[in-house]
C-alpha cells in the first residue's frame, strides 16, 4: 500500500537476510522466520486511538474532522432477499473496499518496536520476524523476546494474531538441525514449526533450495495450460494473437511473479522443470505438437525464454531500485553475500588451473620434457 513498496520488495528483502547468513564463513549464521497471521486486521482496528494519532499527526484539523465523521458511530445492516436487519453502530474497524482504508492502517501500525537482535519486516497485515545467530537456541531466545515485546505492542493496538495460523521455519545448511524445535509461543498458546512456509505467494524451504515453489508454480502452470487448450480447437477457437495475449495474461504472471526474490536460487533442473509448462502453454497457443523443439516455439510466439523473461525481470527491479528515491531495496547492491567457501580454505581449484600453475614452475626450472610428454600423451588419449 506504499510507493515503491511491492510483495517482491518485500520477499527480497527477506530472501537476502535468509541466503546471507547460509553463505556466511563458517560458523554461518541460521535463521530462524516467525510469520505471523492477523485476524481480521482491518476490522479490529481501534477508531478511537485511529482518530487520537491522526488529531496529533495532521496539522489541518477539517481533514481531522472529516475523517472523524467518515469513521465514528459508522452503522451497517444485512439484506437477504427483501428482509432488512436492524442498523448496527461499529465500534472498530476501518471500510472494508474503500480507497483510504490501506492507508489508515498503514498509518495505525506505522510505529512497529524495534527489537534488537530481530528485523521486523511487514507488508499490508503480513508480519514477519527474522532472527540470526550461528547457534539455534541463542535465536530461538531472540525469538521469544521479539514475540512477547510484540504481544505487547498488538494489545495496545487491540490486535489480535493467530497463533495456530502462524508459522515458524529453520533455515540452515546443517541436516541435522532441520528437526530443532525452537518452542516458540504466542501468549502461551505453541506457534506450529514447519519445515517448509509460504510468505507472500513464494514457498520456502529449509535449505532455500525452493523445491516448493518450483512444483507449486509448476502445478498452477499446468493447470492455466489446460484453460489454453480448452480456448483452442482443431476445427474452431481463438486465434493465434488472442490466445497469445491470454498466455501473457494468465500464464506468464504466474512464471514470473516475484521472480527477482527466488530465479536465482533455482538449479538448471529446476529452470528446465517450469520451462516444460511454459513452452507448453505456448505450443496451446499456436497449435503445435507436443515434439515442437523449444527454439521453434520462441521464434514462432516472438517470446523470450522462461530464463531470459526472469533475468529481464531482475535487471529491470535493480534499475528501478536504484533510480526511485527510498526504494526499499536500493542498498541490496551494497549489500550482496560473499559467495559461500568450503569451509575456511577456498574451493579446490579445477584440475586444468592446477595444471597450468604446475606446468609454469616446471617451465621456470626448465623442466620442459616432462610438459611435452604429458601433453603428447594426452593428446594421443583424445584420439587424434
Amino acid at each position: 500500500f506504499k510507493k515503491a513498496h511491492s510483495t517482491t520488495t518485500a520477499i527480497i528483502e527477506v530472501t537476502n537476510r535468509i541466503v546471507g547468513g547460509l553463505n556466511m564463513p563458517k560458523p554461518a549464521n541460521r535463521t530462524i522466520m516467525t510469520c505471523l497471521d492477523l485476524k481480521a486486521a482491518f476490522d479490529t482496528v481501534s477508531i478511537a486511538r485511529l482518530l487520537c494519532e491522526l488529531d496529533g499527526a495532521i496539522q489541518d484539523k477539517a481533514i481531522t474532522r472529516w475523517l472523524g465523521n467518515y469513521l465514528y458511530k459508522r452503522k451497517i445492516r444485512t439484506q437477504f432477499g427483501e428482509e432488512k436487519s436492524k442498523w448496527r453502530t461499529l465500534r472498530g474497524g476501518v471500510p472494508q473496499g474503500a480507497v483510504l482504508s490501506p492507508a489508515l492502517f498503514n498509518f495505525y501500525i506505522r510505529e512497529v518496536p524495534t527489537i534488537p537482535g530481530a528485523e521486523i519486516i511487514g507488508y499490508a497485515d503480513d508480519t514477519t520476524i527474522l532472527v540470526q545467530d550461528p547457534i539455534l537456541q541463542k535465536a530461538a531466545d531472540t525469538s521469544q523476546n521479539a514475540l512477547d515485546l510484540m504481544k505487547t505492542w498488538f494489545d495496545e493496538r487491540h490486535l489480535d494474531i493467530s497463533a495456530g495460523k502462524s508459522s515458524v521455519t529453520i533455515f540452515t545448511a546443517d541436516t541435522k538441525e532441520f528437526n530443532f524445535d525452537p518452542g516458540l509461543t504466542w501468549d502461551g498458546t505453541p506457534i506450529p514449526m514447519q519445515n517448509r512456509t509460504r510468505l507472500l505467494g513464494v514457498e520456502f524451504d529449509t535449505m532455500m533450495k525452493m523445491n516448493g515453489q518450483v512444483a507449486k508454480v509448476s502445478e498452477r502452470l499446468a493447470k492455466s495450460n489446460n484453460i489454453l487448450r480448452a480456448l483452442s480447437g482443431a476445427s474452431w477457437g481463438s486465434s493465434k494473437e488472442t490466445m497469445l495475449k491470454t498466455f501473457k495474461a494468465i500464464i506468464k504472471p504466474l512464471a514470473t511473479y516475484a521472480g527477482p526474490a527466488w530465479h536465482q536460487l533455482m538449479s538448471d533442473t529446476q529452470m528446465a522443470k517450469l520451462e516444460r509448462q511454459y513452452i507448453g502453454g505456448l505450443k496451446a497457443c499456436c497449435g503445435l505438437t507436443k515434439d515442437t523443439p523449444k527454439e521453434l516455439v520462441y521464434y514462432e510466439t516472438k517470446m523470450m525464454p522462461l530464463k531470459e523473461e526472469l533475468e529481464l525481470g531482475s535487471e529491470q527491479f535493480a534499475i528501478s531500485a536504484m533510480r526511485t528515491p527510498g526504494h526499499p531495496a536500493k542498498d541490496l547492491h551494497t549489500r550482496r553475500p560473499a559467495e559461500r567457501s568450503s569451509g575456511n580454505r577456498p574451493r579446490t581449484p579445477p584440475l586444468e588451473a592446477t595444471r597450468s600453475k604446475e606446468d609454469e614452475w616446471r617451465r621456470q626450472r626448465g623442466d620442459t620434457k616432462s610438459i611435452q610428454k604429458r601433453n603428447h600423451t594426452v593428446f594421443v588419449k583424445r584420439g587424434h
